[in-house]
């Protein structure tokens, strides 16, 4: 295998995020890129937004010359980030939402223990979120516990960092759950042998844009159903 080109990709996904993508993309170089002790790049993935998104990252990119993948029309977020993944060139991959949910800090709470683990999660031990999305996320991770035999507390955090390697191996394969690619993405890595740890972040209530869609009321029964589905027939593949 060819030495990663860099010590730590950071993949951006990006749609309708006018409001917060730049404090976002700022925080990123401050706190993170601006004392970590190795070679970084940063993809930050458009997908098609339509709200002014991409002309603030257009702007931004002159000053901080990160890699831009922007998209005409929109892929949605599961195809989206596995493309934007398959492009991360560094040893280690973070993942971290555009919406600005997330303290950057606590990256490096993460990557204290990249070396030992395959897959470092956030995991939002005290959530600021509507309280349908957070009863839907403990009985979410309880299920999928129950389904894997493996406790997880906050599976589909968008605040992440894999093994280049170990992603690498599971990436092509990952095709199954409509919803929560990161859910795939870590189950199958983790059926594979990969080593999973969760660590306490701290998260923010995302006030300065529209609250989160994928887990609208109005979505929840069609929603929960077809993850019951899938995430069985995903049990079943691996």
């Amino acid at each position: 295998m060819n030495k990663p080109e860099y010590d730590l990709s950071i993949i951006v996904p990006v749609y309708n995020e006018v409001k917060v993508i730049g404090r976002t993309l700022d925080n990123i170089y401050t706190k993170i890129i601006a004392s970590f002790p190795g070679k970084t790049e940063v993809v930050v993935a458009e997908d098609g937004s339509t709200d002014g998104t991409k002309e603030i990252l257009a702007q931004m990119q002159k000053e901080k010359k990160f890699r831009l993948v922007s998209g005409v029309e929109r892929k949605g977020y599961n195809r989206a980030l596995k493309d934007a993944l398959g492009l991360a060139q560094g040893k280690y991959i973070f993942l971290s939402d555009s919406g600005g949910g997330h303290e950057m800090s606590d990256f490096f709470k993460l990557y204290e223990h990249a070396q030992n683990y395959s897959i470092v999660s956030g995991y939002k031990k005290k959530r600021h979120d509507p309280f349908h999305r957070i009863l839907l996320s403990r009985v979410y991770n309880l299920y999928i516990s129950v389904l894997f035999a493996h406790r997880f507390y906050d599976i589909d955090c968008g605040f992440k960092i894999y093994h280049k390697e170990a992603l690498d191996k599971v990436l092509p394969q990952v095709h199954t759950l409509q919803e929560c690619i990161t859910t795939e993405i870590v189950l199958r890595m983790y059926q594979q042998g990969a080593k999973v740890k969760e660590v306490p972040v701290i998260h923010y209530l995302r006030s300065l844009e529209e609250p989160a869609r994928t887990f609208s009321v109005t979505k929840i029964p069609k929603l929960v159903f077809r993850l019951f589905i899938d995430l069985i027939k995903l049990r079943k593949e691996i």
